[in-house]
Order: structure tokens, then C-alpha cells, then sequence
């Protein structure tokens, strides 16, 4: 298993590794002997990284995946118990690292240096996306910033927002092969603003 991630309510449990299969496991009974695999996805690829959607709105949850040049998003109902892949992003580099933060925003570190972030609040509606028109698909693909780190020349592994907890959703921690950690304040990118530490 290379990544593994709790629902924003604890209700339902990914993991993803070596065995191609994306696995989810219905984790809402106090007893784990009573969890269960609510099923399992095989994909092309050794999957790397997962992040659910920061809400569960009208028994709709969503959960990124990914391990190769592609980030997949999966609706699940959870009242029903179905899925469904409802979008395909295509990146440039191996997605190593995923995190969906509360206000819709998906960051993706990938191994060419870059960090995409990619704009998903509009799945907080808490409309299934076969009842949506096809105009939410185009929001998604460009919806999206993306940062280069070292011009490319080192592996972003990790991708971490800061806690809501903490009032502000503009701060994405970054770190590389390069052993840094880099603090990106995405209001004030604009000018400028960021933090390196060793």
C-alpha cells in the first residue's frame, strides 16, 4: 500500500499501492471487524496518491486518485453504495502526492517539479454529476494554476494544505528531492511571497 486516506467523516476508508486496485472500505461502524469493502477498481497504473473531497453533501463524496500521468476523480454515492468516474486529468510528470483542501482546491505534486492546483468546488453542490450539464467538465480542466519548483529540476513528493483549523486556505506546503520545504502563500503568489526552509 503507497497511500491510504480517511473520508472528511471517517465514514469511508481508500488505499492504493503495488496491486493496480483502488480499494474502499465502508469504516462506519465502531467495530472493525464489522468494516467492509464496499469494492475495489483495478487501474493501469501502481497508484501513488489519493485525497478525498473535504465534504460529503447530499451523500455525494469525492476522492482523487492517481500514480501515473492522469489524476482520476471518483463520485461516489454513498447512500447507494455506486461510483463513478466522472473526470480525467492528464498531467505532464508522474502525480506523486495529492490533498484536496475546504475550499475545493485539489493540489497535485508531480515529478517534473511542478505543483498543479486544480479549482473542484463546484462538487461541494451536492448534485450528482450525471445531473449536471457538460459545462462543469470545462470549469475543471481550466481551473487550474500551476508552480514550478527549481525549474523542474527536482520531484515534488509531498503536497499539504494547511489545516482549515487554521482560518486561512491559501498556504500549500511543498516538498522535493531536493530537501526543502517550501511555503507557498497562494493569495499573495502574486507578489512574490515564500518561504523556504531546510
Amino acid at each position: 500500500i503507497y497511500a491510504s486516506a480517511w473520508s472528511p467523516d471517517g465514514s469511508w476508508l481508500a488505499t492504493i499501492g503495488q496491486s493496480k486496485t483502488l480499494h474502499i472500505y465502508d469504516t462506519r461502524s465502531e467495530l472493525e471487524d464489522r468494516w467492509r469493502k464496499m469494492f475495489s477498481l483495478e487501474c493501469d497504473f501502481v497508484g501513488q496518491a489519493l485525497a478525498w473531497g473535504p465534504t460529503i453533501v447530499g451523500g455525494l463524496a469525492y476522492l482523487a486518485y492517481s500514480g501515473a500521468k492522469v489524476i482520476w476523480i471518483m463520485e461516489i454515492r454513498t447512500l447507494e453504495e455506486t461510483w463513478e468516474a466522472i473526470l480525467r486529468i492528464p498531467r505532464d510528470g508522474n502525480v506523486r502526492d495529492l490533498d484536496w483542501n475546504a475550499d475545493g482546491l485539489l493540489a497535485a505534486g508531480i515529478d517534473d517539479g511542478t505543483v498543479s492546483i486544480i479549482d473542484l468546488a463546484y462538487l461541494q453542490s451536492g448534485i450528482a454529476v450525471n445531473e449536471k450539464d457538460y459545462n462543469w467538465q470545462r470549469q475543471a480542466l481550466t481551473c487550474f494554476t500551476e508552480i514550478r519548483r527549481n525549474r523542474g529540476r527536482n520531484c515534488i513528493q509531498t503536497v499539504k494544505w494547511i489545516p482549515s483549523t487554521h482560518g486561512c486556505e491559501n498556504l500549500l506546503a511543498l516538498g522535493g528531492t531536493d530537501g526543502e520545504v517550501e511555503i507557498i502563500n497562494l493569495a499573495e503568489r502574486r507578489r512574490g511571497w515564500a518561504k523556504t526552509t531546510k
